[in-house]
């Protein structure tokens, strides 16, 4: 699943590409917004853990991982 985190005041997106299930990745999010303060831990697919400022999150969004296209697409 990719992860993009909105901040508040910062003109950047924050982008996770988390190997979670959608459910329950869903309701952890959603579970630690609800509570207003705190952290959300969120673990990508390399093992990199990111602690996010719960106050400070604007919007989130969550969606499937897009397959990486390199090269040239005619």
């Amino acid at each position: 699943m990719d992860i993009t985190i909105g901040l508040v005041d910062t003109p950047r997106e924050l982008t996770i590409a988390s190997v979670q299930g959608g459910e329950e990745l869903k309701k952890q999010i959603s579970d630690s917004i609800a509570s207003g303060d705190g952290v959300l831990e969120l673990v990508d697919g390399a093992g990199k853990t990111y602690l996010v400022s719960v106050a400070k999150v604007s919007y989130v969004q969550v969606g499937p991982s897009a397959p990486r296209q390199v090269g040239f697409i005619a």
